[in-house]
């Protein structure tokens, strides 16, 4: 049984089309050694025979990298991700969980911490009753223990799957031998298919009973996980705006009306 990842990888390997791609990795220079990608002028791609025709090839690779490239684009980063904007027009991004968000048109920078604090005073105002509470806190779907569960599951896949790209560049680039990528590339194989199966059968709570009723979204917000925060961001957001002075928080519900 193969990977979604190791499909990727035979789909996408240019040895399909007829270029075995050569002299790619070199040997580090520190203490510990692993391998590292030399530059792409130094690549060599000798012909040997094609497997497949090379515009079908092309075709499968092009779509492939379509996909890739809208699942990156559709996954925030940062819990303001997509509702922050600076003054000047730009959008603000927090790339791989810096501490501040940026504008990349001015350079505009508001500290992590600080917008998360603004935002929970701002929420102070939006009151909560029993069956507010109950419907805010079902619309999350968020069980603690079987998140965590769920974090913990998707953490070792992705460290897997890592794994297993290191393995097949190895093995393509005749650090190891046949034998061994084998046996090692089944024993990930069946681990993250294992892992998988796993993933599939936690699932979050459907009912969820809040015990003890938050007096208003503060309070909700100061006892939420990051994924239950960012849900509460969507359901009241409707933009932020950032200057070098003052932050604006227009939401789109009222707390009259909420």
């Amino acid at each position: 049984m193969f990977s979604d990842s190791s499909v990727s990888r035979l789909l996408t390997d240019p040895i399909a089309k007829g270029q075995h791609k050569e002299n790619y990795v070199r040997d580090s220079t520190g203490k510990r050694k692993y391998r590292v990608l030399k530059d792409k002028s130094e690549w060599a791609y000798p012909s040997i025979e094609p497997l497949v025709d090379e515009d079908l090839w092309n075709q499968v690779d092009n779509i492939l990298h379509k996909q890739k490239v809208s699942s990156v684009s559709k996954r925030p980063h940062g819990l303001f991700a997509k509702y922050l904007e600076c003054s000047c027009g730009g959008i603000m991004h927090n790339p791989h969980g810096r501490t501040s968000y940026f504008c990349s048109k001015c350079d505009n920078r508001i500290n992590v911490d600080v917008i998360d604090d603004l935002y929970a005073i701002e929420l102070k105002s939006f009151e909560l009753n029993a069956e507010k509470a109950t419907k805010l806190l079902a619309a999350s779907k968020k069980d603690t223990n079987i998140n965590r569960q769920a974090e913990y599951l998707d953490s070792e896949i992705k460290s897997t799957e890592k794994e297993l790209e290191r393995l097949y560049d190895l093995y393509a680039s005749n650090a190891i031998s046949k034998a061994r990528f084998t046996k090692k590339n089944l024993e990930l194989e069946e681990r993250t298919s294992t892992l998988k199966l796993e993933r599939e059968r936690v699932s979050p709570s459907r009912s969820i009973v809040p015990l003890e009723i938050p007096r208003n979204l503060q309070e909700f917000w100061d006892n939420s996980q990051e994924s239950e925060k960012r849900i509460l961001v969507e359901l009241l957001t409707n933009k932020i705006i950032v200057d070098r002075s003052t932050i604006t928080i227009h939401f789109s519900s009222q707390p009259n009306r909420f």
